[in-house]
């Protein structure tokens, strides 16, 4: 059976771009990459019926290299763009995720929403956009109102078709078609602000990813308080995105994230989020002149983007997904406040800590070395970053009492030390004209002196929380073992 439908998925495939080559022959444009861009789509009813992943896997994955292929050497001109686009690939690469998860947990309401939103919602309001053009309310992209209309009646429909036809019977009738209809309409929304957000093909990713992941837990895990959270997350993070706060980009991880610790944690774990982003936001904007004199030499700096809200969080949402699948163990419960208490804490350590005379030194080295460099610590910067865990551990306070606060404070702080270890031995490092070493390049393709050139500040703070994850769970075993 899965060998016809591997057969049956080219054989469509091959199709779609020969009768567009043909069609489109005289206008080989926008026009004819959208043909198949929403027909493409349209093999996602093919995936549902097979019966081995690793069968519906193997076609996503030639599609994934086919595209890359043609991206390189112009293979099929009928869909391949004149810019620098990665759109076709990222398309492929959702198709591939989107059959994987449907195998991996059984929602079969994912890969349908996810795609045929891509395919149909993103194919016509180009092409509606286009055609009538109109007002262009984004002050973050050149995309127009009636495409986000497009986006966004295509993004309620299908959610709400695809729930009513396929999803579990049992949950419709749990939650009520009221209900179905609220997840469609806050997808619709959802959706058409992630299509607008999207820049040089990326929405063929976030789009399809995004809006199938709010769909499909709103549809399984949520309740009328979800949809109040849900409403408080959208204006926060666009009000934030207004005063510069978070970049589309940005919002776009955010919402996503608040999103899956809520459905599949816990009001308290969501709210973590929200006070390490408010209080690193106003911890940031303190100034002095010394805070301005080490802003030159830190990588970081204005409005979030998603690999900073992605790196702060992404530890987090794997602890509530194994909270949601093993719900006895309750230590990943409190890891998930250990990595918001944790990124508190090395924000209030770092944003503060600059802000004191006191020296700066280096953890590793014990010697003076140049203010808001990574590595560097300072009596000030300990002692905030005290107080930042402190703070955020607070939430935990509900589940895990006064022991709770205490171990999510200390290790925490712990936190800081070993983010500020790996940034001293392996964050990269470049050397200012004055001779001055220095987290930011000076120049475009300027080589590291020091560490390696992919471990960004961003990634220094993922490895961390990774790592104090890991130290917490091996604390906590120790502590079950004595206690």
């Amino acid at each position: 059976m899965d060998i016809l439908l591997i057969g049956l998925s080219f054989l469509y495939i091959f199709l779609v771009i020969g009768f567009s080559t043909i069609i489109f022959r005289k206008d080989q444009g926008e026009l004819s990459r959208k043909f198949i861009h929403i027909m493409v789509g349209n093999w996602i009813f093919i995936s549902i019926f097979f019966t081995d992943v690793k069968a519906a896997i193997l076609v996503s994955a030639v599609f994934i290299i086919i595209n890359i292929l043609s991206r390189k050497y112009k293979l099929i001109s009928s869909m391949e763009r004149q810019d620098d686009s990665w759109g076709t690939v990222y398309y492929s690469i959702s198709l591939c995720v989107a059959v994987a998860v449907r195998f991996a947990t059984g929602w079969n309401i994912f890969p349908i929403i996810g795609i045929l939103i891509m395919a149909y919602g993103d194919g016509l309001a180009a092409l509606v956009g286009k055609k009538f053009g109109g007002r262009k309310p984004y002050s973050f992209a050149p995309k127009t109102l009636a495409g986000s209309v497009t986006v966004f009646i295509v993004a309620t429909a299908v959610t709400i078709i695809t729930i009513l036809t396929i999803g579990d019977q049992k949950n419709i009738v749990r939650i009520g078609i009221g209900t179905v209809y609220m997840i469609g309409f806050c997808n619709g929304f959802l959706s058409a602000f992630i299509e607008a957000a999207g820049s040089k093909g990326t929405d063929n990713l976030t789009l399809p990813l995004g809006s199938a992941l709010f769909a499909t837990l709103a549809f399984y895990y949520g309740d009328i308080f979800f949809f109040v959270y849900f409403i408080f997350s959208a204006g926060v993070l666009l009000l934030s995105l207004k005063f510069r706060l978070l970049t589309p980009d940005g919002v776009i991880a955010a919402i996503l994230t608040a999103i899956t610790l809520y459905l599949l944690g816990d009001v308290w774990i969501a709210l973590s989020l929200y006070t390490f982003y408010f209080l690193g936001s106003i911890v940031s904007k303190i100034k002095n002149k010394r805070k301005l004199e080490a802003d030159r030499f830190q990588e970081s700096g204005g409005p979030r983007t998603w690999k900073q809200v992605v790196c702060n969080s992404l530890p987090a949402c794997i602890l509530v997904f194994c909270k949601y699948f093993s719900p006895e163990n309750i230590e990943f419960s409190l890891l998930s406040f250990v990595v918001f208490a944790a990124a508190n804490a090395d924000t209030f350590s770092s944003e503060i800590g600059v802000l004191g005379k006191g020296k700066v030194f280096s953890i590793i080295t014990g010697k003076n070395i140049q203010r808001g460099v990574s590595g560097g610590v300072s009596w000030v910067g300990f002692f905030a970053g005290l107080i930042g865990g402190f703070l955020s551990a607070w939430l935990a306070f509900p589940q895990f009492g006064y022991q709770g606060v205490a171990f999510v404070t200390l290790t925490a702080f712990l936190g800081t030390l070993i983010d500020s270890i790996l940034g001293a031995l392996f964050q990269r490092k470049y050397l200012t004209k004055e001779g001055i070493i220095s987290d930011k390049k000076v120049y475009d393709n300027q080589k590291p002196i020091k560490g390696f050139s992919w471990m960004s500040n961003n990634i220094v703070n993922l490895m961390s929380l990774f790592t104090i994850v890991l130290v917490g769970y091996i604390v906590d075993l120790i502590w079950k073992i004595f206690k």
